[in-house]
């Protein structure tokens, strides 16, 4: 059933040598796409940082108001005592 035949020399085409397989290793993106995730991930973080600093900066103001509002609430406490012409209490 499955048997070879015979096949003149003549009839046969030349065999191609095929060219040797490049084993080096390929990069796994294209390096235009690694450039466009390199700026998508570093203009992240820049703006995570930004953010980051502002909400210190929301932080510190915060505080400063508070400091300013107690600063505010002794020193009319001091004028209060102080003042020789109110009364000091009940």
């Amino acid at each position: 059933m499955n048997r070879s035949v015979e096949v003149r020399r003549s009839a046969l085409q030349p065999a191609i040598p095929t060219p040797p397989l490049d084993l080096s290793p390929q990069p796994l993106l294209v390096p235009l796409a690694q450039r466009l995730v390199a700026a998508g991930v570093g203009s992240g973080v820049a703006l995570w940082g930004g953010g980051q600093f502002l909400a210190g900066a929301g932080q510190l103001a915060s505080t400063l108001s508070g400091v300013g509002a107690l600063l505010f609430c002794l020193a009319i406490g001091w004028s209060a005592r102080s003042s020789p012409g109110l009364p000091s209490g009940p």
